[in-house]
């Protein structure tokens, strides 16, 4: 998948059930070392914040209802440019 939007990405939009990390590293890479951007449930950002540098996608199930909360926090007010997710802790 790379090959054909290998650091040229500049926007994302995803879908409820989806958990998602960009990564903007090696194609190997987990995404989770802040080498990229990730979201959780339906989510958009109009401008991506690595300067279209990103070169991998991993994707994952997620349920909002079932699984843990999560928030996207972006780096400006416009909820755009670089993203995290922060996921709740189970404190059962």
């Amino acid at each position: 998948m790379a090959d054909y939007w290998n650091d040229a990405m500049s926007s994302w939009i995803c879908g409820k059930n989806v958990e998602y990390w960009f990564c903007d590293n090696l194609p190997n890479d987990d995404c989770r070392n802040g080498h990229g951007e990730s979201g959780a449930g339906a989510a958009y950002n109009p401008i991506v914040g690595h300067n279209d540098g990103m070169t991998s996608l991993k994707m994952y199930s997620y349920d909002q209802i079932n699984g843990p909360g999560a928030a996207i926090i972006y780096s400006d007010a416009n909820c755009r440019n670089e993203s995290w997710t922060i996921f709740s802790l189970d404190v059962n």
